[in-house]
């Protein structure tokens, strides 16, 4: 007969055995190669490589995923809940981007804005100026952006490093820093018994900043975005945040910068005084080709012209400032950037005294000192090579 303490330590024996057993045929967890972040706001994780393989998992903007395994632009990945699937490695972000990405925003709040613009539509934020750059975030319809600098680059579908091997270079896009010799498109005749040349297509991006309270990644881990975002975005899908009864008077020119001048009072009313920008042609390299200023005239109650000059080559920075004193008198002030028919270009400095503008000042134009250098950002991104973005911030300190 066994006794009650021999049932007890069969039984515990047989636990630890089947316990044991249970272990050795559970299988190892499968080690990670690396560690990645979600970039679009929603992705959908494939049990295999083809775009028709069904979903196994669907993960959200800045959640942490680990590398399991790659296959050319392809990597197996598993999530927090341990379900494990194939994606596209541009829909991944590294930590080091995140920390780019941070460090973007915190030097485009060190440049002057151009006014506030808001989207038409749902829009992504690019690390730099080209349709096919890596997009970190989507702004909302209707979401207010600040902008900060503006370029036109030539329109490709895929970046220079992905081009077939026989393909020409591509040329140097146009720029603020050479409007004058960029041209816009290809006009030269074609070698008899050659089909003609298509004509290059370009693109106008504006480089902007969300509005928000800023922000940074704690303790430099990735996890969440800033709260201020910077990147790129296509000029056509934001418009300028001013009154309907001012930009009525755009004529179909883009507003590409607006300020506040000062206020008038108008009975209870207060109404700004404001500055603009515009161009005829938004893939034209130049930031403007006009400028306007409007009054608000308390005799008809509605804006006029005060001040405007077209057929110009103008560039930013544009700058305002409340008060300037001149030999003309005390008023609103404000400055930019003009190159002329020698091919310079100079500093314009205007004064609005009342209802009148007047030009007191003009002198060779000279760049500001650059914001501070962007750290070196460790090797090894998956989605967007840290070179790309110090050859954007590069672009932003020549100016």
């Amino acid at each position: 007969m066994v006794s009650l303490s021999g049932v007890s330590s069969i039984c515990l024996l047989a636990a630890v055995l089947l316990g044991t057993g249970c272990g050795r045929r559970q299988e190892p967890r499968e080690a990670a190669i690396g560690e990645a972040y979600v970039s679009p706001e929603t992705l959908h994780l494939r049990r295999e490589i083809p775009l028709n393989s069904g979903t196994v998992a669907t993960v959200k903007r800045g959640e942490r995923v680990e590398i399991l395994q790659k296959r050319r632009r392809f990597l197996r990945v598993r999530t927090a809940a341990n379900q494990v699937g194939w994606t596209d490695q541009s829909q991944l972000l590294t930590p080091e981007v995140y920390r780019q990405i941070d460090q973007m925003a915190r030097q485009a709040g060190r440049l002057p804005a151009l006014g506030v613009y808001r989207t038409r539509e749902k829009l992504n934020m690019h690390f730099e100026p080209y349709r096919w750059s890596q997009s970190f975030y989507q702004l909302q319809e209707g979401e207010k952006v600040e902008l900060l600098e503006r370029q036109v680059t030539e329109r490709s579908s895929v970046p220079p490093e992905r081009a077939p091997a026989n393909a020409a270079p591509a040329p140097a896009a146009p720029s603020s820093a050479s409007a004058s010799t960029a041209p816009v498109s290809s006009t030269a005749p074609s070698e008899p018994g050659k089909a003609p040349e298509k004509p290059k297509a370009y693109d106008e991006w504006y480089f902007g900043r969300t509005l928000g309270t800023a922000g940074s990644i704690p303790n430099g881990r990735p996890g969440a975005l800033p709260s201020v975002r910077a990147g790129w975005v296509l000029a056509r899908m934001v418009y300028a945040d001013i009154p309907d009864e001012v930009a009525q008077y755009a004529e179909g020119h883009q507003i590409t910068s607006y300020f506040p001048l000062g206020e008038v009072e108008d009975g209870d009313a207060v109404k700004k005084i404001w500055l603009w920008t515009t161009t005829s042609r938004g893939t034209d390299p130049q930031d403007f080709d006009s400028f306007r200023v409007f009054n608000w005239g308390r005799r008809r109650h509605r804006y006029e012209t005060a001040y405007i000059e077209r057929r110009l080559t103008g560039y930013f920075p544009v700058s305002v400032t409340p008060e300037v004193k001149t030999r003309y008198g005390t008023g609103h002030g404000f400055s930019l950037v003009v190159e002329k028919d020698d091919g310079k270009r100079y500093t314009e400095r205007y004064v609005m005294l009342g209802a009148i503008v007047r030009r007191y000042n003009e002198e060779p134009y000279v760049a500001s000192a650059p914001p501070a250098a962007a750290a070196e950002a460790p090797a090894g991104n998956l989605a967007a090579a840290p070179g790309l973005l110090r050859r954007l911030w590069n672009r932003l300190r020549r100016r």
